[in-house]
This record gives structure tokens, C-alpha cells and sequence, in this order.
């Protein structure tokens, strides 16, 4: 059985995120980045607000590393259109993988 090491980063600014990328950066095949919005859990991350800009960073700073999104968002948040929101800037980042949590959404 393989056993794989992903270390995962839950970091409220862009510059600790991209440190910590660096140093995995050969060692391990994937990094998981944490994005919590401060609904569905109580800390706020970077690309909290789910801003094209945020994914679009993370996406430029894991071109040599595979990334692993771990969605800890509230997607049912009666905000119109936040949940399409949600996930155009996931696409953006071009995760190799992205986990959601049960109970983030009823859909």
C-alpha cells in the first residue's frame, strides 16, 4: 500500500501560504490549502471571500506541486449566487483535488 505524506496549510495571508508551498516543493506530491469563509467554521483563510484574485494566486504558486483544495465553506449561505461563486473560483485554481465537508451545503 502507498502511504502519501499531504501537508496541509490553513494560513490567513497569501506570503505564509506561498512560504510554506516552497519548502514542500519536491518533497511531497501534494500541498492541501485550507479555505474557511468564518461560517461553516469560525477562522477565516485566505480567498475567504472566494475573490477571483486569491485563486488565481494560489493557482500561479502551484504549478511545480499538485494542489489540494479543502473547502471548509458554507455553500448555502443565502447570499444569491455564492455557491456558483464558490466554485468558479475553485476551477480558477485548477485544483488536482478538492474536499468538501458534510453539512457545507443541503444540496
Amino acid at each position: 500500500m502507498k502511504k502519501e505524506i499531504i501537508p496541509a496549510i490553513l494560513e490567513k495571508s497569501f506570503s505564509k501560504i506561498e512560504k510554506k508551498i516552497k519548502e514542500v516543493e519536491g518533497l511531497v506530491d501534494f500541498v492541501q490549502v485550507d479555505i474557511c469563509d468564518g461560517k461553516f467554521v469560525p477562522s477565516k483563510t485566505f480567498a475567504s471571500a472566494s475573490c477571483k484574485t486569491s485563486f488565481l494566486k494560489l493557482k500561479n504558486i502551484t504549478k511545480k506541486i499538485a494542489l489540494e483544495l479543502d473547502m471548509m465553506v458554507d455553500l448555502d449561505t443565502k447570499i444569491k449566487g455564492r455557491f456558483e461563486k464558490w466554485l468558479r473560483g475553485i476551477e480558477r485554481a485548477n485544483p488536482k483535488r478538492v474536499v468538501f465537508h458534510f453539512g457545507s451545503t443541503q444540496r
